[in-house]
């Protein structure tokens, strides 16, 4: 039988693992205070990144409908976890609810050059779809089409 990976201490979304219980489940407790048990499969899903695994007791879903962002990033075409991204990094509800710039759309960069998505990343020597994943994450379309800034 293989070690057990998951020890008390580790974190996944909101939860943190407090002990393990019989049957091969989890006792984890989550950030709102509440301990809520997972399947091993529930919380691995989640550790690889597949799309599923337990993030929350619930409170988590609960909180994005209460503050309606499902429905206005679907409405808006931007994914909830794009928002959520965007409001860790400090911006608010409403920075935070912007559409993604569309393809073919021409961008300024702060440096004042202009062109595709294409054309910025040539210049910057990355891919088109870095470039893409970044906007995606949640970053300014201006900041992921400039060069790093001077520090």
């Amino acid at each position: 039988m293989p070690a057990f990976r998951h020890l008390p201490g580790d974190r996944h979304g909101r939860l943190v693992i407090i002990a393990r219980e019989p049957g091969g489940a989890i006792r984890c407790r989550c950030d709102c205070g509440n301990e809520h048990v997972v399947s091993i499969n529930q919380w691995s899903n989640g550790k690889r990144g597949r799309r599923g695994g337990v993030k929350s007791c619930g409170c988590l879903m609960r909180e994005i409908e209460a503050n309606g962002l499902r429905a206005k990033a679907r409405e808006i075409g931007v994914s909830v976890s794009t928002v959520r991204a965007r409001m860790r990094r400090g911006e608010s509800r409403d920075e935070a609810l912007r559409p993604a710039a569309p393809y073919g759309e021409t961008l300024t960069a702060r440096d004042g050059f202009e062109g595709t998505r294409a054309a910025h990343a040539r210049r910057l020597g990355i891919s088109r779809q870095a470039i893409d994943y970044r906007i995606r994450s949640g970053w300014d379309p201006h900041d992921a089409i400039s060069l790093p800034r001077e520090g």
